[in-house]
């Protein structure tokens, strides 16, 4: 038998948000910002986990590069990452459950230098 429960595209965005909440917000923004749509970002502090978090989501069809406007973050940052990326006619179904899914890696974030958002996206940074 094949399971029939399967978590959509938008159960993992869902998630994302879910699980990664903040109570203190920040201020951020991109430079250019200005004529710039379907693209956003937020930051917060959490409290609990001593963690700063990021989030950028770009609704675009087409892959952009940003330039964050962060003050406080003079050099790079370990952080973990957690990014989906929405590929048109990829979805998940009960022969291919795991088409779609977030992608977590550890690595280096400089907000001092501008970084590429894939298209249909949602990143998620978190780092201390």
């Amino acid at each position: 038998g094949v399971d029939c429960s399967i978590r959509t595209s938008f159960y993992y965005l869902s998630k994302m948000f879910r699980d990664h909440t903040f109570d203190v917000c920040l201020d951020a923004g991109i430079q250019g910002m200005k004529g710039l749509q379907n693209v956003f970002v937020t930051m917060g502090y959490d409290t609990a986990s001593k963690q700063y978090i990021l989030k950028l989501i770009n609704l675009q069809d087409k892959k952009v590069t940003l330039q964050p406007e962060v003050s406080g973050f003079k050099r790079p940052v370990k952080a973990h990452k957690t990014s989906l990326v929405l590929v048109p006619g990829k979805e998940n179904t009960p022969f291919a459950p795991n088409e779609v899914q977030p992608v977590e890696t550890e690595g280096g974030l400089d907000l001092n230098q501008p970084f590429e958002l894939e298209a249909a996206s949602m990143t998620v940074y978190r780092f201390k």
